[in-house]
């Protein structure tokens, strides 16, 4: 045994260092997406737009190519969504729910976020007349989901009414996987008809030219 002098601790601990340090500050994540072969879309589960193109990057890598583009719309979200709570009156098929988020348009101005609240009342339109618009909503489609939308064309806090969620329980019978298999492709029949309505809702897709 002996003594262990402040030179060799510190090579020591600057070696423990260097070993663990590579381990220290790994994350696991997972980011889910489907393909919806008849719309030409693929659906990525998360509201980051970076993981959504470190996924989509991966794809590139492992199939060679990947010609995909963010989907755009004729008129602008906050436009129609600012329309949707002025006048209260949606799209067919679509409902203006309790929740919503007001900017002003000044580069300043300020930012006023609802939720539980009436969005025809008094206090709501005085924001609209001031110049404010809607740069998030929540909403309904037919008696199926609600759910948010942003001004950057985000669905967040997508959810199925119990309705769905009895008939893939339903589907799926006993089995948990079975369940898990009915459930997905319940979801994607659904979004089968709910995608093309939502952009049709926001004034159509904008195809860029030479495309």
């Amino acid at each position: 045994m002996r003594k262990v002098y402040k030179k060799e601790r510190d090579q020591i601990k600057d070696e423990i260092i260097q070993a663990f340090l590579p381990r220290a500050f790994i994350r696991r994540s997972s980011t889910f997406a489907a393909i919806a072969p008849k719309q030409g879309l693929i659906l990525v589960n998360s509201a980051s737009p970076k993981r959504a193109e470190d996924l989509l990057s991966t794809l590139r890598e492992v199939i060679g190519t990947l010609p995909v583009r963010p989907l755009t719309v004729k008129v602008a979200p906050t436009a129609t969504l600012t329309e949707w709570v002025t006048t209260q009156k949606p799209a067919a098929d679509f409902f203006v729910l309790d929740e919503c988020e007001l900017r002003d348009t000044h580069e300043d101005g300020g930012i006023v976020r609802c939720k539980r609240q009436d969005l025809t009342s008094e206090e709501i339109q005085l924001h609209l007349s001031t110049g404010k618009v809607v740069t998030q909503l929540s909403l309904a489609w037919q008696d199926k989901l609600s759910f948010v939308l942003d001004d950057k064309m985000t669905v967040k806090r997508l959810k199925f009414e119990d309705l769905l969620q009895d008939q893939a329980e339903q589907d799926g019978g006993d089995d948990a996987l079975g369940q898990q298999d009915a459930s997905f492709t319940l979801m994607m029949l659904t979004f089968g008809d709910f995608l093309p309505a939502l952009v049709e809702a926001l004034g159509g897709e904008e195809t860029p030219q030479g495309i």
